[in-house]
């Protein structure tokens, strides 16, 4: 008996050592890349270059094969395919990305096969059988920098991922593909993008009945007024403070979509949105505006389709006619009437300027120019010079946008 429990206090004794080591060879030192574990009070920062090695060992992925885990992302299942070869399986598996949605992006099952060579982690990313991406991913303990490419993909193949959350998928057609590379720093999650989309074409979500008539659109203070003339500054207005590159891009602004989602992805919340008017059209007309991937997604369907069918200047007709203008108003008629008195073609180029600067958060505006007075002649002087033209009309401008009274019947 006493043999047994001095092996028992020996066995003890060496698993405090071992505790100890690995508490002491995993604790981050002053800023090493670190990730914060806290269980109750206890608080410990991993350090998680070591960790990664430990991981990535042949011994480790193979006593660790067949073993399942719950975690945040979902199920996972540890799998060693060859020796020092690691694949994770997650399924169901729930990716939370801040940058892009405010509701975490579900998928059946998502696959991760890696090897480590020296510092140095390689492998590919299965979402489906048509969607993957390759990566290379060099670490120390300063960091990671993890390079992906996503080849030549169909977009359809993409968009099915998504499937029944995107009820247009069952009678859309859509054509095109889609090439990405990608440049993630760690721990600062600094983000940079290279897109190629090619032939991205959509059809059979009916937006040609655009052409002649509208679907009803919710506006509590009057109906929207399309063959109403919106006159010669507020379409320049609206184009120089919504989407500045309405006439160049096909529906959707690649450049404005990467820099939304590398200035969320700093911010880790959804801070600018990249929509160009067409996808406000779209959100206005069919998807409704809750803030998910998922809604963003339907827009792009319905802009690439409505600038195949309707083209440029029947967007933006359609875009004035139904836009919300704040205090229950909607469309540039009723706008233009509501807040000057006037037919939105009367409009001057100050009155339209301020009109188009609303539309960001109308009803915020509204109150903010009930209150003082004025307008916010910031952010009206910035869209009065994206307007364009000569130095002393835009000064003129100005000027009279800061003596806008609001109005006193709304």
């Amino acid at each position: 008996m006493k043999i047994l429990w001095r092996c028992a206090l020996v066995f003890l004794g060496l698993g405090l050592i071992l505790a100890v080591m690995l508490f002491l060879a995993f604790k981050a030192d002053s800023g090493e890349w670190s990730h914060g574990l806290r269980i109750g009070q206890w608080q410990y920062r991993l350090a998680l270059a070591p960790s990664l090695r430990l991981l990535t060992r042949p011994e480790i992925i193979h006593a660790l094969d067949g073993q399942e885990f719950d975690s945040r992302w979902g199920r996972l299942q540890w799998q060693e395919v060859a020796p020092g070869q690691l694949r994770l399986q997650c399924r169901p598996c729930r990716v939370h990305m801040p940058a892009l949605s405010e509701q975490p992006l579900d998928f059946p099952v998502v696959t991760l096969q890696l090897v480590r060579k020296n510092d140095v982690i390689t492998g590919r990313l299965h979402f489906s059988s048509r969607v993957a991406v390759n990566f290379t991913a060099p670490f120390d303990e300063n960091g990671m920098q993890l390079h992906a490419s996503l080849p030549a993909t169909e977009i359809a193949a993409v968009y099915a991922l998504f499937g029944p959350a995107i009820p247009e998928l069952s009678h859309a057609r859509i054509a095109g593909q889609v090439k990405l590379l990608m440049k993630l720093e760690l721990p600062a999650y600094s983000i940079t993008l290279q897109p190629e989309v090619q032939g991205f074409r959509v059809s059979g979500l009916g937006t040609e009945v655009l052409r002649s008539r509208l679907p009803q659109v919710q506006c509590p203070l009057a109906t929207a007024v399309v063959s109403a003339p919106s006159g010669r500054w507020l379409p320049r207005a609206v184009i120089a403070a919504e989407d500045q590159r309405f006439y160049q891009h096909p529906g959707y602004d690649q450049r404005e979509l990467i820099a939304s989602l590398q200035r969320n992805q700093a911010g880790a919340a959804i801070a600018r949105g990249g929509s160009t008017l067409d996808q406000q059209l779209a959100k206005l007309l069919f998807t409704g505006g809750e803030r998910t991937h998922v809604r963003k997604l339907r827009e792009l369907l319905y802009a690439v389709e409505m600038e195949a069918t309707l083209g440029k200047p029947r967007i933006l007709q359609i875009y004035l006619a139904v836009a919300p203008w704040g205090k229950g108003v909607c469309g540039a008629e009723n706008a233009a009437l509501a807040y000057y008195g006037k037919p939105a073609v009367a409009l001057n180029r100050a009155e339209a300027a301020w009109l188009a600067a609303m539309l960001h958060t109308p009803d915020r505006e509204f109150r903010r120019w009930k209150s003082t007075g004025h307008p916010d002649v910031k952010r009206g002087s910035w869209v009065v010079n994206a307007m364009g033209g000569g130095s002393k009309a835009r000064q003129q401008a100005v000027l009279m946008l800061a003596s806008l009274a609001p109005p006193s019947s709304l």
